[in-house]
C-alpha cells in the first residue's frame, strides 16, 4: 500500500502513490479494556476528521492470529502491551508487516529491545494515551511513515504566520498544506509558538502560511467577541489587555474575511473592536501620544497601522472640533477596514502605485491587488448592516490624492469628501512620522513640508486649521 521510511529525514519524502494517498489507510487497534479501545478509536477518527472502520481486538494474541491470516496491509497499528515479555511483542511486529506502530504501555524501554532498526515504532505512556495520540500520529504523517490524508480545502482558511505568536496558547490546531490537498497538524491547541519557531518551520518547508479549520475560526471569533465585551464593560479600562484583544480581533477578522467573506460573526467583532478602540482613545485623543505608540509597535504592520490610523484620524478630528461619537466611529471603523483585503505587509506600505510599478518589486498580480484593495474594502463596508455610508466613501478614497495622482479612480480634491480628506492626511502623517528615528515626531516640520501638497479644495481648509495650533496635537 505504501513504503515505510525508517527514522526522520531532513526533508519530507512522501512514499505514497498519488491515488493511494487519497484513500483511508487501514487501522488496527488492540486494547484490553473496551472503554479505552472505544476512546482510542474516536481519537484516531478525530485526528483524520472522518469516520474510520478500524479492525479492533482486545487481545494481542488474537491480533497476531488475525495478522497471520489476513491479506490486508495495515498502515497504522495502535496497540497496548503491558507485559515485559518481548516474545509476543516481536511476533506481533513481525506479522504486522510495514505498518507504522504506536506502542502504548507502562515501560518505554521495551522498544529498545526490539531487533531491527527499520521498525517504525512510537511509544506513548499508558497515562498519556489520549493526550499524546494525536501528536504522535501527526509525527508519523509529517515524516512520511503513514500517508497524508486528502482533506477538503473549503474546510480550512489561510492564517498568516505573524498571527500565531501573538495568540499566546493556541486556541486551535494549526495546519500546514505540505502537498496539495493534504493538511497536516503542525502546532497543537494549547501550544505556545515562538516567532523564531514559526519562521524556521516555514523556511525549512518552503511555505508562506498556515491554516485553521473553518469551524475553529468561527469559535475563535466568538472568543474574540467575548473578550472585547468584557474589556468594554470594565471600569477603568485595562489598556494593555484591551489593546491585545483588539489586535487579535483585527488579525482574526482579516484572515476570516479573505477566506470566508465578511461573515456576521466577523462583522460583529469588527464593530465591537471599534467601540473598544474608541474607549481606549478617550474623548480627547492626542496625536503626539498616538504617534509614539506607533513607534513602539513591532511585528504586524497591517494590524498596528490600521488601529493607529483610526486613533490618529480621530485626534485630527478632535483638533477640528469634529468630536461626535459618530465621527469617531466612522473614522475608526474605516481604519479597521481599509486594508482588510491585503494579505501582505509589503503591499500595505505602498502609497504610490506609480512608484510601486517603477520599482520592479511587485508582480502584475500584486500591483492589481494593491490597486483594487480600496474597492474590496469598500465592499466590506457596504455589506455591513447599519453602517453610515461615509465609511464606505472613506475606505474607497483612502488612496486618492488632492492632485489626482492617487488610485484606484484618480480623483482630485474636488471629488474627495471632507472625512476622506482628513483620513488621507492622517495616513500621510503616519507615513511621514515613520521616517523619524526618534520617537518624538516633529509636527512643525511635517506641516511645513506638506502644506503645498495639501493646498487644494477641502484639503486646504483642513490642513490650515490643523496647522494653526500644533500644541493641541
Amino acid at each position: 500500500m505504501f513504503t515505510v521510511r525508517a527514522g526522520i529525514g531532513d526533508n519530507l519524502k512522501y512514499m505514497t502513490d498519488p491515488e493511494v494517498a487519497d484513500q483511508i489507510i487501514d487501522v488496527l487497534l488492540v486494547f484490553t479494556e473496551m472503554a479505552l479501545l472505544d476512546s482510542v478509536h474516536r481519537e484516531v477518527e478525530s485526528h483524520f476528521k472522518r469516520p474510520l472502520v478500524a479492525t479492533r481486538f482486545q487481545s494481542l494474541l488474537d491480533a497476531v492470529d488475525h495478522l497471520e491470516k489476513t491479506k490486508k496491509q495495515y498502515g497504522l497499528i495502535v496497540f497496548e502491551h503491558k507485559s515485559t515479555s518481548m516474545t509476543i511483542l516481536r511476533a506481533f511486529l513481525e506479522v504486522g508487516g510495514s505498518a507504522a506502530y504506536i506502542l502504548c504501555g507502562p515501560d518505554g524501554t521495551l522498544i529498545q529491545g526490539i531487533d531491527g532498526s527499520d521498525t517504525p515504532i512510537e511509544f506513548i505512556h499508558t497515562d498519556s494515551i489520549l493526550q499524546e495520540l494525536g501528536k504522535t500520529i501527526n509525527r508519523l504523517e509529517v515524516t512520511g511513515r503513514i500517508p497524508l490524508m486528502r482533506r477538503e480545502e473549503s474546510d480550512y482558511i489561510v492564517i498568516r504566520p505573524d498571527y500565531l505568536p501573538s495568540m499566546g496558547p493556541l486556541e486551535a490546531t494549526v495546519y500546514a498544506q505540505l502537498i496539495e490537498g493534504h493538511y497536516v497538524p503542525v502546532f497543537n491547541k494549547g501550544d505556545l509558538v515562538e516567532r523564531q519557531e514559526v519562521e524556521k518551520f516555514l523556511e525549512s518547508k518552503k511555505l508562506t502560511h498556515f491554516y485553521f479549520r473553518r469551524e475553529d475560526c468561527t469559535k475563535m471569533l466568538v472568543t474574540r467577541q467575548q473578550e472585547l465585551d468584557r474589556a468594554i464593560s470594565k471600569e477603568p479600562v485595562d489598556e494593555k489587555a484591551t489593546t491585545k484583544s483588539v489586535e487579535l480581533a483585527h488579525g482574526m477578522v482579516r484572515d476570516v474575511v479573505n477566506s470566508m467573506g465578511f461573515t456576521p460573526e466577523a462583522q460583529k467583532v469588527a464593530i465591537t473592536s471599534v467601540s473598544a478602540t474608541i474607549k481606549l482613545m478617550g474623548s480627547k485623543p492626542k496625536l503626539s501620544t498616538i504617534l509614539v505608540d506607533l513607534k513602539n509597535k513591532e511585528g504586524n504592520y497591517l494590524t498596528a497601522h490600521s488601529l493607529i490610523l483610526g486613533k490618529a484620524a480621530c485626534a485630527l478630528a478632535f483638533k477640528l472640533g469634529w468630536t461626535s461619537n459618530t465621527t469617531y466611529f466612522k473614522l475608526t471603523l474605516a481604519a479597521f477596514l481599509h486594508d482588510l483585503a491585503l494579505n501582505d505587509d509589503r503591499l500595505a506600505v505602498v502609497f504610490s502605485l506609480d512608484k510601486a510599478s517603477e520599482s520592479g518589486s511587485f508582480t502584475p498580480e500584486e500591483l492589481k491587488e494593491i490597486r483594487m484593495h480600496s474597492n474590496k474594502a469598500a465592499d466590506h463596508a457596504r455589506s455591513m448592516s447599519e453602517v453610515p455610508s461615509d465609511v464606505e466613501q472613506i475606505v474607497a478614497q483612502h488612496h486618492e490624492r488632492p492632485d489626482g495622482t492617487g488610485f484606484p479612480r484618480g480623483l482630485n480634491a474636488k471629488f474627495i469628501t471632507p472625512l476622506s480628506a482628513l483620513f488621507i492626511i492622517a495616513q500621510d502623517l503616519i507615513e511621514y512620522s515613520q521616517n523619524f528615528k526618534s520617537k518624538e515626531v516633529d509636527l512643525t516640520s511635517y506641516f511645513d513640508a506638506r502644506e503645498a501638497y495639501f493646498n487644494a479644495g477641502v484639503f486646504r481648509k483642513i490642513f490650515h486649521a490643523l496647522k494653526n495650533d500644533l500644541k493641541i496635537l
